[in-house]
């Protein structure tokens, strides 16, 4: 009986010991054989700093690949240690997304659903147009926001304002002018 205790123990010490290894020597994940840079943002916490970042891991996995959207909860100044970029590549026809947290590049994920308008890069930051949406906004609730640059129709930033208990206004800025396009409501009791 205690052979066969001794046995259970030193194998379930080994499992422990595996598993444990497995956890710890984990790598961020993706979605091929790419590799996952250590580049930190060049300089600051904005849009333009962040997809210089994943430009590099884009670049990495199909070099034909361009930005369709880059996105981000985002403090009054338009700052955040975390990011989303979206790229689309022509010849594979795929769309991946690169995330990034405190400045680093973390995972890279293939979408399904496809962007394909290129964004290119004669935007203005985001932290450059917060003024303007900040104005639209008024008074809200939340100093986090939402943004979002994309092109639909036109090259716009996106900026979600939470005004109010389930109340968001959606400030739409051109994003190569900086100047207010539009609002739009969404939520209960206007």
């Amino acid at each position: 009986m205690k052979n066969n205790q001794l046995i259970i123990g030193i194998i379930l010490a080994v499992v422990l010991f595996i598993a444990g290894f497995f956890f710890v020597s984990k790598k961020p994940s993706t979605t091929g054989n790419e590799s996952i840079t250590n580049n930190i943002f060049s300089s600051g916490k904005t849009a333009k700093a962040a997809y210089q970042t994943a430009l590099i891991e884009a670049k990495k996995r199909k070099n034909d690949s361009y930005l369709v959207d880059i996105n981000a909860h985002v403090d009054s100044k338009g700052e955040s240690e975390n990011w989303y970029a979206e790229f689309y590549s022509p010849s594979s026809k795929e769309q991946f997304r690169i995330i990034m947290k405190n400045g680093r590049v973390t995972q890279v994920q293939t979408k399904k659903t496809l962007k394909t308008n290129p964004v290119g890069d004669n935007w203005i930051d985001n932290g450059q147009i917060m003024g303007a949406a900040l104005k639209e906004c008024g008074q809200v609730t939340e100093n986090k926001y939402f943004i979002s640059l994309n092109k639909i129709n036109k090259l716009r930033w996106g900026v979600n304002c939470k005004v109010g208990e389930n109340k968001t206004l959606y400030v739409d800025i051109d994003a190569t002018t900086g100047k207010f396009i539009k609002t739009r409501k969404a939520g209960i009791g206007w």
